[in-house]
């Protein structure tokens, strides 16, 4: 997203791609409204539409296998940015090609980046490893992007607030039903686990099994069918019995061991930090994907002025400083909010078992989802205003 928006108003920039293509199982593939909207401010809402997709259009939510409460009509609050689940290897697929129309863009697949390079004190390009042989790379500004094991982080050396999560999750696909499966996302809460279930655009149901952290081993042994098996303990009994009836054609089952964490620095003379690289987000609430690419808005809107303007070094340092701020607010909000229910969720005490009990009671039925209610204003839009601004400077090419 960054590199499209760059190359766009004309400014060069190398995409560096460790893989030859994205084939690959992604885990953030929900685009929430306020992933969606710069889409739009930038032009590429037909190109989006035209990734595959699942829109979503609620949510419902079982309590000890019993349906508990649903939030319904999504799409009539939500309207054009109502959220889906993409397919990620296809989104990156979509910019990629659209960054490629511009003179300025230039991507580099299956070579990675080894270290940094660094004279007197400050960044100045990246060491990287191609197929037979390594080589160099130069820029004014080296941008990790690269995960939560992005070796430009490593290579920092910067502090990190880590969060103790205490949860890992178990993913997995099988073939949905082939009829009365909704598209919505199913949450099924219960006797220290949760489960959650999504309809995704290869005509399969994602699944999430939500384990306290570090009893995976004790559950690996068993195998997988048997837990699939478990899983249909805890969900309710039609969709169980489809998991059993499937549990041998499950698809890329792996264990996601889950992290929350923050760069305190996120930059340093010529190096800058973004997306999971710079805060790695758990996946609850479904905040990753999003908060990456408003990420990559708010560092357009930075640095894009002071590139084409002629900043020098001290000045585009100070550009990824403010990034830094504008985008601290959002991160460490999400992120708090994020820490909250799997602590609730994942315990299996009395006075957890009797919270289970009450909600049903005290919220029970539909719940039509209110824009300004502040729960769901900050999870769906976000925490922060994030627009996309008109950028007006002459070009460096």
């Amino acid at each position: 997203m960054l590199a499209y928006l760059l190359a766009r108003e004309g400014i060069p920039v190398t995409l560096i791609e460790r893989h030859k293509d994205f084939s690959r199982e992604f885990r953030g593939e929900v685009l929430m409204p306020g992933g969606l909207e710069p889409f739009d401010q930038i032009g590429l809402w037909d190109q989006l539409n035209h990734v595959p997709h699942v829109n979503i259009k609620g949510f419902k939510a079982f309590i000890n296998q019993t349906e508990a409460f649903r939030v319904a009509s999504l799409e009539s609050v939500l309207g054009r940015h109502n959220l889906r689940w993409v397919s990620q290897p296809e989104l990156l697929e979509m910019l990629v090609s659209e960054a490629s129309k511009y003179q300025a863009f230039q991507m580099i697949r299956g070579d990675r980046v080894r270290k940094l390079i660094v004279e007197s004190g400050e960044v100045v390009g990246v060491e990287v490893q191609g197929d037979h042989d390594q080589y160099e790379l130069h820029g004014d500004l080296i941008v990790g992007a690269d995960g939560r094991t992005s070796v430009v982080r490593s290579q920092m050396r910067t502090k990190v607030r880590k969060d103790r999560i205490p949860m890992d999750i178990v993913w997995l696909k099988l073939p949905k039903p082939v009829s009365g499966f909704e598209d919505i996302v199913r949450a099924y809460i219960g006797r220290g686990r949760l489960v959650i279930i999504a309809p995704t655009p290869d005509d399969k149901m994602q699944i999430g099994f939500i384990i306290p952290k570090g009893s995976y081993k004790e559950l690996r042994q068993k195998g997988i069918a048997s837990i699939v098996e478990e899983i249909a303990d805890h969900i309710d009994p039609e969709l169980a019995q489809h998991l059993v009836t499937f549990k041998d054609a499950v698809v890329n089952p792996f264990l996601l061991s889950t992290v929350s964490d923050c760069v305190v620095k996120w930059w340093s003379p010529g190096v800058f930090l973004i997306g999971d690289a710079a805060h790695t987000m758990s996946p609850v609430g479904a905040q990753g994907l999003n908060m990456a690419i408003r990420d990559a808005v708010v560092a357009s809107n930075h640095l894009v002025p002071a590139i084409l303007n002629g900043a020098k070094r001290i000045e585009l340092n100070q550009a990824c400083e403010k990034i830094q701020v504008e985008r601290m607010k959002e991160i460490q909000a999400i992120q708090k909010i994020q820490a909250r229910p799997p602590r609730i969720l994942l315990k299996n005490t009395w006075w957890a078992r009797l919270l289970l009990r009450i909600v049903p009671r005290l919220i029970g039925g539909e719940i039509t989802p209110r824009r300004d209610a502040r729960f769901f204003s900050e999870m769906f839009f976000g925490v922060t205003t994030v627009q996309v601004h008109p950028h007006e400077g002459k070009s460096p090419l």
